[in-house]
């Protein structure tokens, strides 16, 4: 959605401000109940928050110069808190490319079940390569493999596009025009993952059994955006 949103009532209390060192530290406060329902509400067993960020190419609204994402680990004052992997960075890097953070945002079920079979895609240690090496060019091998040498280290990467779609008929002295509001529907059945990996059958199993299925589940208003003027 690229429409400008509404301001919110500022809900944030700034609680202190330091620079030291050439390290800023903000602290801020906030109840865990938002302040209105478009407000955000915490939850005491939430181990992280998702963000975005962005910023524009002028004081004029739209399309942001950069953009990025991120996690933000929360951590309980007066109790435990699960570490796990929650906050944790993974970089996909090589001797001619700066680093580049790798993030896969696999949504646990009943968006995708990526998570649940443990796909490759989901985390670096197992990622065997994909749109996160070629963002930045990175080849996910060691100095001596050559990535040219032979089918075998190639990936063929295959994206599929449905369109469906109408005709603009403009509009006449007699009848309006064909189209007024126009959105654009777009759903991954890996959901934000963006990829995935075909896992091979074990030894042995017939071909008519040899499928590999992932499935997500949605409602249709999540796949509705409004199309960019």
């Amino acid at each position: 959605n690229q429409g400008g949103g509404v301001e919110l009532k500022r809900s944030l209390r700034l609680v202190s401000h330091t620079v030291s060192d050439g390290t800023r530290t903000v602290v801020l406060s906030r109840p865990f109940a938002g302040a209105t329902p478009a407000h955000f509400s915490f939850s005491a067993r939430m181990h992280g928050l998702s963000y975005i960020a962005a910023a524009g190419k002028s004081a004029r609204y739209g399309y942001h110069r950069v953009s990025d994402d991120g996690q933000l680990a929360l951590r309980a004052l007066d109790g435990t808190t699960c570490v796990c992997d929650t906050g944790a960075d993974d970089f996909i890097a090589s001797d001619v490319n700066p680093p580049e953070r790798f993030h896969k945002n696999c949504l646990p079920e009943p968006f995708s079940d990526l998570q649940r079979l443990k796909n490759p895609t989901c985390a670096l240690e197992t990622y065997q390569g994909g749109l996160r090496c070629c963002r930045n060019g990175n080849i996910l091998l060691d100095k001596h493999q050559n990535p040219w040498d032979s089918a075998e280290h190639r990936l063929t990467y295959w994206h599929k596009f449905r369109f469906y779609f109408e005709e603009y008929r403009p509009a006449s002295n007699s009848r309006p025009a064909s189209h007024q509001n126009l959105v654009r529907f777009f759903r991954e059945t890996e959901a934000q993952s963006g990829e995935y990996d075909v896992m091979p059958a074990p030894s042995g199993t017939p071909p008519r059994d040899a499928i590999y299925q992932i499935t997500g589940h949605f409602q249709a208003k999540d796949g509705l955006k409004m199309c960019n003027p």
